[in-house]
């Protein structure tokens, strides 16, 4: 039952932020590593995604930059992006993470354009809008399309935990100003690794795929690499 309705949670707020993006297409990326940590307390705890795609058909379709009075990423606001991270097994958990456009405390913006011109990076290293220290999604001129986040229990609330044993998960970025969602698939086609409550780890796996909005038994749409 406790599962049951952490999924349903997770359903209806995916619904209803991509019911504010309604134009939000989904472009899937080929994953590469998703390691979540768990090794004690609350602080200590820290999830990376990445994804990198050679040859990629995706396009960054968005402007995170894009500062509004409610600092973007949110429905229907310009700007910002968001986050979502989760962890299936057979205790899952998931977290949306509404990374806005604004400044730090430091004076810098969180969002900006990576050099080159190749896409957007977030940085917040004091933590002041939350756990998320850093998102990256770029597309090389030569087709290479890459995605890597990295959060902190050192910098805000995580609850993404091992799931104990884990045996999948996503990651999604939203990105503002009429942007797409880009997904990320960790299926159990990968190399796993489960250390109890500790640790959950997924590497290279073959297969794309994006969770599917309102449904809480948490299915997917998958897509194969030749």
């Amino acid at each position: 039952m406790k599962r049951i309705a952490r999924l349903s949670a997770l359903a209806a707020a995916l619904s209803m932020m991509l019911a504010g993006w309604a134009g939000a297409a989904d472009q899937m990326v080929l994953g590469r590593s998703l390691v979540v940590k768990n090794p004690g307390a609350p602080q200590a705890r820290k999830v990376t995604g990445s994804a990198k795609e050679v040859d990629s058909s995706a396009t960054i379709v968005g402007n995170p930059t894009i500062k509004s009075s409610v600092g973007g990423a949110f429905p229907g606001s310009p700007g910002g992006a968001i986050l979502t991270l989760i962890a299936h097994g057979n205790d899952p958990t998931h977290q949306v993470f509404p990374l806005k456009q604004g400044t730090t405390s430091t004076g810098k913006p969180f969002w900006r354009v990576s050099t080159g011109n190749t896409g957007f990076k977030y940085k917040d290293p004091k933590g002041d809008q939350g756990a998320v220290k850093v998102v990256v999604i770029k597309r090389t001129l030569s087709g290479v399309f890459s995605i890597k986040a990295v959060i902190r229990g050192k910098n805000g609330t995580l609850n993404v935990m091992p799931p104990n044993l884990g045996t999948d998960g996503f990651m999604t970025l939203l990105l503002g100003a009429g942007g797409d969602r880009y997904c990320v698939k960790y299926g159990s086609d990968g190399g796993v690794k489960n250390d109890g409550d500790r640790l959950f780890k997924v590497r290279r796996p073959v297969i794309e795929g994006c969770p599917l909005t309102g449904s809480p038994s948490g299915a997917f749409l998958d897509r194969s690499l030749d």
